[in-house]
């Protein structure tokens, strides 16, 4: 017996010791397959480790059951041998570049149970014989390129098959290129838990027996083209979220829904549901998301919304509602978003709203609603807060949320002064407050707003001169006073604003001459009609782009018959005085010592940059100032970071930073020299690229050119997120801070807002709102939180410059780019017929079409929208 028992643990034990060997072997093999990348550099081998220690590898009894690699950045195909790991029951390779079609090896693993092969570059059709993983529990194929059915091997068209779907708990086929219909048989899948097919391209009717399955918890559809009406019988009392938003429904929503009391997200935006919303969906108590924007419901609100849940997230606007808001809707003090612009509502606004301490955005405007704001809602930490086109009343309060980015007060009737407090607002992006009845003069305060993008202030009663000193307006892009009365001479300063492009001052009474420094601000829309101002038009400006910018200002004359105005006498053209400020500024540095600290190797001194400082050689500005331009101490802090980030990185696709040098009084950071200069020229200011070049032919920035220019920048942002550590977020990416050497390769620039990220992936908070308008994430402007992936929207906006050639800010009237090619999107038009004709030929479509589709990918933010 004895002799019996030694041979079978023997025998046992060899043969756990061969297994052992051979799946060894068989990961070594792997690890080759993969070409040896550096994150597998511990597998090794060994006779003093195990394989089962790997981070990757999960063993039970000694033998590989888990395989992990995510976010490895692996680009080769799935081993064909992978399978000869023969207890594998978990697989997960999401968020690589694994390309080609589904793995069929993969039905090797008869014991597969957990597959995830999301967010790579997968093609083709998902097999229809995908039930050969008979013990199968969990499948996510989301974010691929998958096209085709749903494979009907999820449909129980057998026995056998009935038996592998029992096994189905999760199943995410999200983000593909799907077509047709939701099988009918997915109420079959009696353990399901979870199903997404979120982004894809699928038709019909939502089956009626997938709100039958009890075990059912969360449901994702949006964004498909399913049509008809929602299920009214709900049996899937489980469910937790669902999100049918951006589709084609028509209906009511069911009353059944009133019965998921653990029910925390509805999404039902941007359908074509109507009626009123059923009275016990304000009772659920879990819920914390209610999304109906974009549908045409009618009718009042339920009138217990929020007082039964913790709301958060309350959004209904382009609906038609009536009447009040809920009177709870801020309850239990957890709401954060709050909007409803675009209805019927009226009334005062509900007094709870003035204890939403958690309160970031608000936007309520286009209706009928009445009174003053709540004395509570000017003491919020908000964020966005745009409530025009009401009648509202009161003042505007002298304190206010330092967190503000977007002010909106516009059309209702607000009066007294802007207040002094207003300087406190170092986030604010826009202040739009026209059409109001403020009076009194325009505050210095209000100048020293460092972000300010769009200043409306017109048809007011304003009295007074306009600030001088308006240098920190650096950002500044439109700034609209007219229609009040304005008086005393147009600010010099206003010339120094190196982002101005839309200037109205028309209808106040200003004076004086035209300021001749306005002429530096390129392709300015201008109009200062309707004024008192006196002298020659600036030569600069008669042509007939400005054939009513300066209608009736008796005084004003020209020099030429371009404009319908008066000709100036002969003799009154003054010579022009060329300012001494730059120049008396060199020589006191010249006097100064200065200190030089090189980070490359140089070929030059710092007495031989001191020298070469004239007016002349200045080229462009950044994110601190102008080349050149002596630094103010608050922007040191920008000055440091820039230093600090650009001094410790090297990639081919970062401007280099080749010193900086500094004495008592100065700052200044020396870079390689680019010499096609920003992106932003050869896709806006053709003109300015122009002169770049040799001859007018290649003026146009091709598309092949294009391309390299977006895989350089993708490069770039890529070695800053995942190849430095601690990973770096850029903050303020755009075409302007994108610069190209003699070869058009691109280079990522303007690093004085950058941050250095805590932990990859997680976010950070930000005490100020740092960017361009049209290139910000949204979630960033409302949180002020930054991640990864506000830099990614931002190269998703530079994606949608390059295919369209529009400017970020341009979509239309009333949105940014990336707006405007999601309307479209949303709208199916064709892709072909959004691009720029200038750079279009058919042998780039393919690549155009990708490339946007990729930007739109990029900057599908989808607003704090719980999505899967």
């Amino acid at each position: 017996m004895s002799i019996l028992l030694f041979i079978f643990f023997f025998t046992y034990g060899n043969s756990e010791s061969q297994l052992y060997n051979q799946e060894h072997e068989i990961l070594l093999n792997i690890k080759k397959h993969f070409q040896n990348p550096s994150f597998l550099s511990h597998w090794i081998k060994s006779n003093t480790s195990s394989h089962c220690s790997w981070p990757e590898i999960l063993c039970t009894k000694n033998s590989v059951t888990s395989l992990s690699m995510i976010n490895t950045n692996i680009t080769q195909t799935i081993p064909p041998f992978l399978c000869e790991l023969k207890n594998l029951t978990y697989i997960d390779f999401q968020f690589n570049c694994i390309p080609n079609e589904f793995p069929k090896s993969l039905y090797n693993c008869s014991k597969l149970e957990h597959l995830d092969l999301s967010q790579n570059f997968f093609v083709g059709t998902i097999p229809n014989d995908i039930d050969r993983l008979a013990h199968l529990q969990f499948l996510s194929l989301g974010a691929n390129n998958f096209s085709g059915d749903i494979p009907m091997s999820i449909e129980i068209v057998s026995l056998e098959r009935y038996q592998v779907a029992l096994n189905l708990i999760e199943i995410d086929l999200s983000e593909n290129n799907l077509v047709g219909k939701i099988p009918n048989d997915f109420g079959e899948l009696q353990r399901l838990t979870y199903l997404s097919f979120f982004m894809n391209n699928l038709t019909g009717k939502i089956p009626s027996s997938l709100f039958m399955l009890k075990n059912l918890s969360t449901v994702y559809l949006a964004m498909n083209s399913l049509f008809g009406e929602i299920p009214n019988v709900v049996e899937a009392l489980n469910l937790t979220k669902i999100d049918l938003s951006m589709n084609n429904l028509v209906g009511k929503i069911p009353n059944d829904f009133g019965k998921l009391q653990q029910l925390t997200v509805l999404n039902l935006y941007k359908n074509n549901l109507s009626g009123e919303i059923p009275q016990s969906i304000g009772n659920l108590k879990s819920l914390k998301g209610f999304h109906v924007f974009k549908n045409k419901f009618s009718g009042t609100l339920p009138s217990d919304f929020g007082l039964h849940s913790k709301l958060e997230y309350f959004r209904i606007e382009i609906n038609n509602f009536k009447r009040k808001l809920p009177e709870n809707l801020c309850y239990h003090g957890k709401l954060q978003i709050l909007g409803a612009y675009e209805n019927n509502l009226s009334g005062e606004l509900p007094k709870s709203i003035g204890n939403c301490s958690n309160l970031f955005a608000l936007e309520i405007d286009r209706n009928e609603f009445s009174g003053k704001i709540p004395s509570g809602l000017w003491n919020m930490n908000l964020v966005t807060f745009i409530i025009s086109h009401n009648k509202f009343t009161g003042e505007m309060p002298q304190n206010f949320s330092s967190s503000i980015s977007l002010f909106d007060i516009s059309y209702n009737q607000f009066y007294g002064g802007i207040p002094i407090g207003v300087s406190s607002w170092t986030n604010l992006v826009k202040f739009i407050a026209s059409k109001n009845y403020l009076n009194g003069s325009i505050p210095q305060e209000l100048t020293t707003l460092p972000n300010l993008e769009r200043l409306l202030l017109d048809q007011n009663q304003l009295k007074g001169s306009l600030p001088f000193d308006v240098i920190s307006w650096k950002s500044l892009v439109t700034l609209n006073l007219s229609q009040n009365q304005l008086n005393v001479q147009i600010p010099v300063s206003i010339g120094h604003l190196p982002s101005l492009s839309v200037l109205d001052l028309s209808e106040n009474q200003f004076s004086g001459e035209i300021p001749l420094i306005l002429t530096r601000l390129r392709n300015l829309n201008l109009n200062l009609s309707t004024n008192h101002l006196t002298g020659r038009v600036p030569i600069e400006f008669e042509n007939s782009a400005y054939d009513r910018s300066f209608l009736n200002n008796s005084g004003v004359c020209v020099g030429t018959q371009a404009l319908n105005l008066t000709l100036c006498k002969s003799g009154l053209k003054k010579p022009i005085n060329v300012s001494r400020w730059f120049l008396e500024k060199k020589e006191q540095t010249l006097e100064n010592s200065w200190e030089l600290i090189s980070f490359q190797r140089l070929n030059f001194t710092e007495s031989d940059i001191v020298s070469s400082m004239t007016e002349q050689n200045i080229i462009g500005s950044g994110g601190f100032g102008t080349s050149n331009r002596n630094l103010r101490q608050e922007l040191e802090a920008s000055f440091r970071a820039e230093v600090r980030i650009l001094s410790n990185i090297r990639h081919r696709n970062i401007v280099k930073l080749l010193c900086c040098i500094s004495n008592e009084d100065s700052m200044m950071l020396v870079y390689e020299y680019l010499r096609h200069s920003s992106l932003d020229k050869w896709l806006h200011n053709k003109n300015e690229s122009l002169a770049m070049l040799d001859s007018a032919q290649h003026v146009v920035l091709g598309w092949p050119k294009r391309l390299r220019i977006a895989i350089r920048i993708a490069h770039g942002l890529c070695y800053m997120h995942h190849d430095c550590s601690p990973p770096i977020i850029h903050r303020y990416i755009k075409t302007s801070n994108i610069l190209l050497d003699s070869e058009f390769n691109a280079k990522v620039a303007d690093f004085g807002f950058a941050r250095f990220l805590t932990k990859p992936g997680q976010f950070n908070t930000m005490s100020a709102l740092v960017g361009s308008f049209g290139y910000m994430a949204p979630e960033y402007v409302q949180t002020t939180r930054i991640n990864e992936k506000i830099d990614v929207f931002s190269f998703g906006v530079i994606l949608l410059e390059l295919t369209t050639s529009k400017k970020a800010t341009c979509g239309d009237e009333h949105s940014s780019l990336a707006q405007w090619a999601w309307r479209h999107i949303q709208a199916e038009s064709n892709i072909i017929e959004l691009l720029d004709n200038e750079v279009m030929e058919q042998s780039c479509l393919d690549e155009m079409c990708c490339i946007f589709k990729l930007g739109i990918m990029c900057t599908a933010t989808l607003l704090l929208v719980d999505l899967p």
